[in-house]
């Protein structure tokens, strides 16, 4: 699948979905998709005004297209969850794993998967978590490298590097970051991961 955050009638860091989208293609089929993803959104009319999912669930060929409003859930703690044996490199359809991992957050918001002693990522999103000095990192050992994680990379607003389980008391906030969330989310406090 790929999804697609639409802000009054406009897609949110396309080329960085089409990146993600050739790559997995070529993973899977040994080529580059035989159809254009702007040409297939331009096909579907979506709202000028608000926010807008859109969910594009493909094999060869697109097989839907779901447009829905969306809103961002408020995400202020995490439950430390194993999840080593995840592997979510490329965005599914199903998300069996993952939803087992969330089935444990015990009472939390969502939960921090922990993948061979760093974090990794929650079941919908990267994280990011700010230092004493107001700079933020996001974890190098992530399942998925989420289009806003690579957007932010690349404006130099986050940094990547190992985080360590042990090491989450040198930080101060986090945020949950995806492309419908964005990076406007008011941060949370570190102190509420368990």
């Amino acid at each position: 699948i790929e999804t697609i955050r639409f802000e009054n009638g406009k897609p949110c860091r396309l080329e960085l979905h089409k990146r993600r989208l050739a790559s997995t293609y070529l993973n899977f089929y040994g080529r580059q998709p035989k159809w254009d993803l702007s040409e297939v959104l331009a096909n579907h009319k979506v709202p000028a005004h608000g926010v807008q999912k859109c969910r594009i669930t493909y094999d060869e060929l697109p097989t839907s297209i779901d447009l829905e409003p969306y809103t961002i859930s408020s995400i202020r703690s995490l439950k430390l969850v194993e999840g080593s044996q995840v592997d979510y490199q490329y965005k599914y359809a199903d998300r069996e794993p993952l939803n087992r991992l969330f089935q444990k957050r015990d009472g939390a918001d969502d939960i921090l998967i922990i993948g061979e002693g760093g974090i990794t990522d929650t079941s919908y999103g990267n994280i990011a978590l700010m230092t004493d000095d107001g700079r933020w990192f996001t974890p190098s050992s992530y399942l998925l490298n989420g289009t806003m994680r690579q957007w932010l990379l690349g404006t130099g607003q986050i940094f990547e590097r190992f985080i360590d389980v042990k090491d989450l008391r040198l930080y101060q906030s986090f945020r949950v970051i995806n492309a419908l969330r964005g990076w406007d989310t008011t941060p949370a406090k570190v102190s509420d991961i368990d």
